[in-house]
């Protein structure tokens, strides 16, 4: 994706694979992740057709696939009204969780959860409305899930975040929360421009029989690599 019409060509491509779908792919969402960095137009441009697609009927992604995409709303480039038809669609499938057993309602929770405070912030009309959704699919969800996002919660009020999402990852004894923990720890240091701390943290990360986590990991330590280049620590950049 160096060339212009190349990109062009990728974008085209991704838009077409995303008709018709109940999942994201992983290589859909790690096109996401470059273009976030390349061209956050185009992000934007994607984003929209999701969510067109998804009011049109022409896809209807799962709750654990939208929950890849969460990060890309809260980036600036993102318009509210755009926002608002995110948390809309989480609505849809919030309720469609709570009406049909066959529905993933531990995802559908997540994927709410993991919104709340967004709508707090960005459409606080819609604050109430989602309340009521999560009271009501807290009554179906497995304890896991709810003890899962009290640590969220616990890492959020902390003042110290890295420090708690390292203790917390260390703490629980349920390897995927694990693995998510410390991808989210490793994002905080090198946030933090701690590469050496980030780099030890992605290492543990990495699950051979889960291909979105070697993705990840390969794609994480590629940006690692980078930032350490520009800061001249070509310990962590090897």
């Amino acid at each position: 994706m160096d060339k212009k019409s190349g990109k062009e060509i990728a974008i085209e491509k991704l838009k077409s694979s995303l008709v018709n779908q109940t999942e994201l792919s992983s290589i859909a969402i790690a096109l996401l992740e470059e273009l976030q960095r390349q061209n956050p137009a185009k992000t934007l441009e994607i984003l929209t057709e999701i969510i067109n697609l998804e009011e049109n009927g022409k896809s209807n992604f799962s709750a654990d696939s939208l929950g890849f995409i969460v990060n890309h709303f809260r980036k600036s480039t993102v318009p509210n009204s755009l926002r608002i038809r995110f948390y809309k669609l989480i609505f849809r499938k919030a309720m469609e969780a709570i009406r049909f057993s066959e529905s993933d309602v531990d995802a559908a929770y997540d994927l709410l959860f993991s919104v709340i405070e967004d709508i707090s912030d960005n459409a606080p009309d819609l604050l109430q409305e989602a309340t009521v959704l999560m009271g009501a699919l807290r009554t179906k969800v497995s304890r896991s899930i709810i003890e899962e996002n009290e640590i969220y919660e616990r890492i959020e009020n902390s003042q110290d975040k890295l420090s708690t999402t390292i203790s917390e990852a260390d703490s629980t004894d349920n390897k995927s929360l694990k693995r998510r923990l410390l991808m989210s720890a490793a994002r905080l240091a090198l946030e933090k421009k701690k590469t050496r701390l980030a780099v030890d943290l992605v290492e543990r990360t990495i699950d051979e029989k889960n291909e979105h986590s070697i993705r990840w990991h390969d794609q994480f330590l590629d940006e690692v690599s980078q930032q350490a280049l520009k800061e001249n620590d070509t310990g962590s950049a090897r």
